[in-house]
This record gives structure tokens, sequence and C-alpha cells, in this order.
């Protein structure tokens, strides 16, 4: 091989490795900004289970936060609503379980006491808060009741923030 065509195909190699991090590097930083959500904690149930946290991308006065529960890599109960947040504030989140892990807890630790702000039984499949009506179903807020005190008896010292 000649040293010319050596140096043309060791440029062209470089020039094509180049654009080819540039665009990975680029299209990520796209991503990023077209993402409607962005990505708070992922809290492992054991198990192949997981309640995933995120928070909106775009928001005016406070940054809402929303939770979706996995089991197995398939999502079994889509994005609902929890709460809100102030986008300054640093977000910590923990997990409780109560039942050998058949039911869990999120924790929100940014107040002065633990505070449950989601519950979700993995043998119902049942999940609170539940956003998937406007009225109140007396049956439903019951068994939430009782699954805040199955928590809270494995978990003492425990608030509930959590609604129907």
């Amino acid at each position: 091989m000649s040293f010319r065509f050596q140096f043309k195909l060791r440029t062209a190699i470089i020039l094509i490795a180049g654009v080819a991090i540039l665009f990975g590097v680029g299209r990520r930083v796209v991503q990023y900004i077209l993402a409607e959500e962005r990505h708070v904690a992922t809290l492992d149930c054991g198990s192949g289970r997981q309640i995933i946290i995120t928070a909106d991308a775009e928001w005016e006065r406070s940054q809402p936060l929303r939770y979706r529960v996995v089991v197995d890599e398939v999502t079994v109960v889509s994005k609902r609503y929890f709460d809100n947040q102030n986008p300054h504030e640093t977000l910590r989140f923990s997990l409780v379980t109560a039942d050998g892990g058949r039911l869990a807890g999120i924790v929100n630790d940014r107040h002065e006491w633990p505070t449950v702000v989601v519950i979700h039984d993995f043998v119902t499949g049942e999940s609170w808060p539940a956003s998937d009506s406007h009225y109140k179903n007396h049956a439903k807020i019951a068994r939430l009741s009782q699954a805040f005190q199955r928590l809270q008896a494995e978990n003492p010292g425990l608030h509930q923030s959590v609604s129907e």
C-alpha cells in the first residue's frame, strides 16, 4: 500500500468515527431536551419488581411527579401522578415493605417524618394514588387504609399522605 492511500484511509476512518461520535452525542442531547420526563428514582422491590419515579420535564410552578410499577420488565401500572415538587429541591425516596415484600410503600424522605406517598399491593395489583376515577370509592378507600395499616405495623412511625 502506498503512503498516500494509507493516509487517505486513516483520514477517512477518523472522519467517519468523528461524525459517528458527534451524531451519537448530539442525538442524546436532542433526546434529553425533547424528553417529556426525567428519571428520578428506581426502587427495587425484589423478584423483578420495581417502582419507577419520574418528573415531568416541563412545568410552570412545581414539577409533577409520577410513578409506574414494573414486574419482570412489563409495566403493570402505567404512569400515575402522585405529588409535586419544587424543582430546586433534592428528591429522596425510600422503599418500605410489608407481608414479605408483597406490599410496597414509597416514602418521601424530604419531610420531617417518613411520609408514605405511594402504595402498591403486588398480590392484588392495586396502587394508590389511583387516578382512574373522579368519584369516591369507599371500598377502595377502605383497602387503602388497610394497606397503610399493614405497612405501618411492620414499619412504625410512618405517616400517610396517600389518597385514593
